[in-house]
């Protein structure tokens, strides 16, 4: 029997081993295809979310300019502009003016209604002269005349009341006549914001 088939000697370790190195092949082929496909995957999705966001980016910027060139806008950004330029200077001119009242109030005055006031002490018991007014010191100074200590005592109770001076300073008192008491004070007046 002679056929004309001729048969292959098939050594199926060695098919196997070659089999097995395409296998490994195959499998690290496979991973790095794997690993492309991944990597293009994040680097797709990466591109679309930033193309997305530049696109609404340039949508709003859009809006933005819109508005901002709108003529009405442009006339209140000026308006509002204006004001706050208007409103810093009367700031300013508040702040100046609140110096001026603070530095006026610390200025020691004696106006014509204190002099009355410090004329209306002494009433008909306290006779006053010489008077003597120190603007650098800031002091009264004066000769008096009573007709009894008490009235004397009651006088000093009575400008100490007016809050007029900071410090009275009383001398003591020299007995003319019975009836005739005479002393010196020094009044030191208050500043206005002090009363």
């Amino acid at each position: 029997m002679s056929s004309n088939i001729k048969m292959k000697n098939i050594n199926f370790v060695k098919a196997y081993k070659r089999n097995d190195k395409a296998s490994i092949y195959s499998k690290a082929s496979f991973k790095v295809a794997v690993s492309l496909l991944i990597f293009s995957l994040i680097f797709a999705s990466t591109y679309a979310y930033i193309g997305y966001r530049n696109l609404q980016t340039k949508k709003e910027l859009a809006v933005y300019n819109e508005y901002i060139n709108n003529d009405k806008n442009k006339k209140l950004l000026e308006q509002a502009l204006n004001d706050e330029i208007e409103n810093n200077t009367l700031f300013s001119q508040k702040k100046n003016m609140l110096v001026a009242q603070e530095a006026l109030e610390s200025v020691h005055f004696f106006t014509k209604s204190d002099i009355k006031e410090f004329f209306a002490c002494g009433g008909s018991s306290v006779t006053i002269s010489n008077i003597i007014y120190n603007n650098e010191l800031l002091t009264i100074s004066f000769d008096a005349a009573a007709g009894s200590v008490n009235a004397i005592s009651d006088y000093l109770d009575r400008l100490k009341k007016t809050d007029l001076f900071g410090n009275i300073e009383y001398f003591g008192y020299e007995k003319e006549t019975e009836l005739n008491y005479t002393f010196n004070l020094t009044c030191h007046l208050k500043a206005v914001n002090e009363r």
